[in-house]
């Protein structure tokens, strides 16, 4: 039977016995590397299903000095061999937590994923599941270190899945905002629902209707169209601009004949405070535009509208101004952020207007 190999560089034993232990309880196989010139060694002469890299090592086998730099002289030697571009290497190193940038920095060079040491041993950021993410769902990836060849003229560094993060004001995706401005209501509450897993642990599937009477029986078909729209661009814009990665529409979220799903080689970690893990499409609270106090991302002028518009009133720009002491500009923008979230709309009639909540009787 085939099974995984890894090829595990780290010089520090402890971790090493850590790492096995997880490989152990996956039943797979690895090779430890403890330098630069040892890890250049194995992969000449094996082939593997992926790398775990820390990148504090020596350069030599024996009385190099361990450093940053050399982990990442690897990672590029690696992405430069040309039947191993496509190989997934996950970053591993206690620099995370100090260096913020250094993940993305990593990522641009070619990393597909990065786990901060000591490993967490529970949540969606486990080691386990950055393994799993890295070799799950890629078709180009197959046991016992097969890697597909990548076309001579791609440029960019292919998606080959990674970490959604939710964050109370934002959504990421290998840690490069994805969802966080004007009108992301609609767009955040469809990857919610679409990162729920099903008791058979993959990611649910839903049509557009059904995404549509979860949110909200105001939401139509074609609001769902348009944020699966807004978030494909989103990922293909951001990721190639941050990370000069290049990501086809269905690389994270497929539409087929099934519905909206998340594909699997994207692990799902909650950052959002106070929103359960483990969550179930039914469990998903819909943001009502009934209930302002439930709706994230609100300044102060724009609860006072909603709260208004709760109590019937029959509200126009210029009561925002007045009340707020406020000019034109600034309460256009907060009507139009209120209105590309698809909480209130305009009413025209009777002249001369007036607005009100979206789906209000």
């Amino acid at each position: 039977m085939n099974s995984y190999r890894a090829l595990v560089i780290d010089d520090d034993p402890e971790i090493i016995e850590i790492v096995a232990d997880t490989l152990a309880s996956l039943g797979h196989a690895f090779d430890p590397a403890a330098s630069q010139e040892e890890a250049q060694s194995f992969l000449r002469a094996h082939s593997y299903s992926y790398v775990l890299l820390d990148l504090e090592i020596p350069a030599r086998v024996r009385g190099g000095i361990p450093r940053i730099q050399n982990g990442e002289n690897l990672l590029q030697q690696i992405r430069q061999e040309h039947d191993r571009q496509e190989l997934p290497v996950i970053v591993i190193t206690c620099h995370g937590t100090q260096s913020p940038d250094l993940a993305v920095e990593m990522m641009k060079k070619g990393a597909t994923d990065y786990v901060t040491k000591p490993f967490p041993s529970s949540g969606a950021h486990t080691l386990d599941n950055a393994i799993l993410g890295a070799i799950g769902g890629s078709p180009s990836i197959r046991p016992s270190g097969g890697v597909a060849q990548r076309a001579e003229d791609e440029k960019r560094c292919r998606f080959r899945g990674g970490r959604m993060g939710f964050h109370p004001n934002r959504v990421e995706l290998c840690g490069v905002k994805i969802l966080g401005d004007t009108g992301m209501g609609y767009s955040r509450q469809m990857l919610e629902l679409l990162a729920a897993k099903g008791e058979d642990g993959r990611f649910v599937t839903m049509t557009g209707r059904q995404i549509a009477e979860q949110i909200g029986s105001y939401v139509g078909d074609s609001n769902i169209i348009g944020c699966a729209s807004t978030i494909r661009k989103n990922i293909k814009h951001r990721l190639r601009e941050h990370l000069d990665m290049e990501v086809q529409p269905e690389d994270v979220l497929v539409n087929d004949d099934q519905g909206y799903h998340l594909k699997e080689w994207i692990v799902v970690e909650r950052r959002d405070i106070g929103r359960d893990p483990a969550v179930t499409p039914q469990s998903v609270p819909a943001l009502s535009p009934l209930d302002p106090d439930h709706v994230p991302d609100l300044n102060q002028r724009q609860r006072w509208v909603l709260d208004q518009l709760r109590q019937n009133v029959e509200l126009t720009r210029s009561m925002i101004e007045e009340h707020f002491h406020v000019s034109t500009k600034t309460a256009k923008r907060d009507l139009a952020e209120l209105r590309e979230r698809g909480l209130i709309e305009y009413v025209r009639n009777p002249w001369p207007g007036h607005y009100a909540l979206r789906g209000a009787p």
